[in-house]
């Protein structure tokens, strides 16, 4: 309205008072006069709208505006959800991240499994050589007694 009114005033000779008085027969061309000179897209030029997502559809009883209504919020709603969406990469990427640290901790738990279990199998092999070894022993020790037995005379 501001630009009509610009346009009006330009239209005015310096002969001619700066105020006029607003004629209603003219509305029209000042108009149409700045729609001409004012760039903006014809509507076959216009961006096309974006599909609407597959789980709304505009009801049949609805009229043009309340379906371009509906589907610019829908649009937004939308551009929101995908924005979550993308942020569910970098919690997959933590996700993957923790993952290899567990898979690397399980591996670390079954080494240590497999050490503990060693040094047990080891325990066990001295255990059963010292076992033998005690066996042997006594063994001598009888037999070095009876030696000396023999060899000592009896008192």
């Amino acid at each position: 309205m501001i630009e009509v009114l610009r346009r009006m005033k330009e239209r005015n000779t310096p002969n001619e008072p700066e105020f006029q008085p607003f004629d209603i027969s003219n509305v029209e061309n000042d108009i149409a006069d700045i729609v001409r000179h004012t760039a903006y897209a014809p509507p076959a030029v216009r961006q096309a709208l974006v599909p609407l997502p597959s789980y709304v559809q505009h009801a049949e009883s609805a009229d043009e505006i309340s379906k371009l209504t509906a589907h610019a919020v829908i649009s937004q709603y939308e551009e929101c959800a995908k924005a979550i969406e993308q942020m569910r990469e970098p919690l997959k990427a933590w996700a993957e991240g923790h993952q290899n640290a567990l898979n690397d901790l399980h591996a670390a738990m079954k080494y240590v499994d497999e050490a503990a279990q060693y040094c047990r199998d080891l325990g066990a092999g001295t255990f059963e050589r010292f076992q033998k070894s005690a066996d042997v022993i006594a063994q001598v020790r009888r037999t070095c007694d009876e030696l000396r037995a023999k060899i000592e005379p009896e008192d």
